[in-house]
């Protein structure tokens, strides 16, 4: 099976690029020949250092949100370099993984005959579902339940939607060495250390970590240990200066030895994301049997369950995600009959065995039907269309 899997985004490799990468690692597994087609530079090298054929270019989107918005030459360019790579390579499938590529591979895909599968790691806006041509897909993949019924909500049919969430590399979570945490930031071990993974940026919610620390009423000291780089760094200091709690919050900066963190003897897992479509960092928390508060939002409910696998909040209550640390750390008993739980359920439901089994089923699945499936195009599209003029009127 011969599959182009092409991706547009920002240089870097975040959740999107290391899902990609997942699928990459495991192609001989799935008997599948890959081809790599991305603007992403980053992603371009890891791929070729994996022994995989790859093709850097400069990706434009017509009506997206960067200039120029209206290159068709540049358009018309990617559609037939994407012709050129499907016939060149012998592509059976083309697999999107975003929905950017969508909008010029759904060309290429019918002028060549190829399935299209487009990946969606997070939920799009209106305005870029109707650009894009998402419904234009034969398969749409989607992280979590919620971006599934946004495909629905659009009219999209049931028949081409399916849910595969992120999986785990189970054996990569063993790969760790013993540490102190406490003593190495000085910090008695008797007082309580929380940490909390994520990039600096607004999206992730670190700032929400650090105010509702600051409200967290206990009688214990509580630390916060921040493992990730970003562009907010110097504001979340700034942030925890103003709380007068700057004492207590500790930036570790990137780490590649999370696994390692995670076990070492911190008495809590929590995060602030304001949007999150899967939650990995919470995951290899719970595989590392390390109590989680997390807000509900996205897909973070799929692996915490309230009460049972930690604790959820309502996203940006910084109250209620205090007193849910407050929780945590008052009723450490209750929180280690949770992790064993949490535990078993990521180990269940989310090992990348099973991730990369429901990849293959479906490219298998897609490739057998034969169906033409256009005549259900119109009414996803009539749909869009009534929604915009709903969201203009």
């Amino acid at each position: 099976m011969n599959i182009l899997y092409v991706h547009y985004g920002d240089d870097g490799l975040r959740g999107s690029e290391q899902c990609l990468l997942n699928l990459l690692e495991n192609c001989e597994q799935m008997k599948v020949t890959p081809v790599v087609w991305t603007n992403n530079l980053s992603l371009c090298q890891t791929a070729e250092r994996l022994a995989i054929k790859t093709i850097f270019s400069e990706f434009s989107v017509l009506l997206g949100w960067q200039k120029p918005r209206w290159n068709f030459v540049a358009a018309y360019k990617q559609v037939q370099q994407g012709v050129d790579l499907i016939k060149q390579h012998k592509i059976d499938l083309v697999h999107c993984n975003s929905a950017a590529p969508t909008q010029w591979m759904q060309i290429a895909c019918k002028r060549c005959n190829t399935k299209l599968l487009t990946h969606l790691h997070a939920p799009y806006p209106l305005r870029d579902r109707l650009t894009l041509g998402i419904a234009n897909a034969d398969k749409i993949v989607c992280v979590n339940d919620q971006i599934a019924l946004q495909c629905f909500d659009d009219g999209v049919h049931p028949d081409r939607v399916t849910q595969i969430s992120n999986g785990l590399d189970l054996s990569k979570q063993t790969q760790r060495f013993p540490m102190n945490l406490k003593q190495q930031l000085g910090i008695k071990n008797q007082k309580k250390l929380l940490i909390t993974v994520a990039s600096l940026q607004q999206e992730k919610g670190v700032d929400l970590c650090i105010q509702a620390l600051a409200k967290v009423n206990s009688q214990q000291t509580v630390h916060l240990a921040i493992v990730g780089e970003g562009p907010e760094r110097d504001q979340l200091m700034g942030l925890a200066k103003s709380l007068n709690i700057a004492q207590r919050i500790h930036f570790l900066g990137a780490s590649d030895i999370v696994p390692s963190l995670l076990h070492a003897n911190v008495d809590g897992f929590i995060c602030g994301s304001r949007a999150e479509s899967f939650g990995l960092a919470i995951a290899e928390a719970m595989l590392a049997k390390c109590p989680v508060v997390a807000p509900k939002v996205g897909g973070i409910p799929m692996l915490v369950k309230h009460q049972q696998t930690g604790l959820l909040y309502q996203a940006q209550d910084t109250a209620a995600f205090a007193e849910a640390i407050e929780l945590l750390i008052e009723f450490p008993a209750q929180g280690k009959q949770r992790v064993e739980l949490a535990y078993q359920h990521v180990r269940d439901n989310f090992s990348m065995d099973q991730h990369i089994q429901r990849f293959l089923t479906c490219y298998q699945n897609l490739l057998a039907d034969s169906k033409d499936k256009a005549n259900k195009l119109w009414p996803a599209y009539m749909r869009l269309f009534k929604l915009m003029c709903k969201v203009t009127a």
